[in-house]
């Protein structure tokens, strides 16, 4: 396998994965003194479960997907991350915050990638 592709192959993409979330959760605790508590609606509270479902199927199959790499690690593997998900969709409102205002940009039309 070349270089290039190599780098995407399972055992490198899945530990990729990994260090984006933790980023992502460490973002969001850094940020929590800078947004106030806001009451979410029903709706909302759906968008969270819905994105936290997502991403634990997505980590459940990445870890599933390894077999010498991960073995003896999967459960922990599996807790942390189901608790970093947590997290992010039901306790940092950070992250809830940005993921309503991408989805209002979303169907407003008005999303660029930047």
């Amino acid at each position: 396998m070349s270089a290039p592709v190599e780098l995407i192959a399972d055992k490198f993409f899945f530990w990729y994965i990994q260090a984006a979330v933790i980023l992502i959760v460490v973002r969001a605790i850094q940020q929590r003194k800078y947004n106030p508590p806001v009451k979410r609606g029903e709706k909302s509270i759906g968008i969270f479960a819905g994105v936290a479902a997502f991403l634990l199927t997505g980590i459940i199959a990445a870890i599933l997907s390894f077999n010498s790499t991960l073995e003896g690690f999967k459960t922990a593997l599996f807790l942390t991350n189901a608790y970093m998900v947590a997290h992010l969709c039901f306790r940092s409102r950070w992250f809830q915050n940005k993921l309503i205002g991408l989805l209002i940009q979303v169907e407003n039309g008005t999303h660029t990638q930047k």
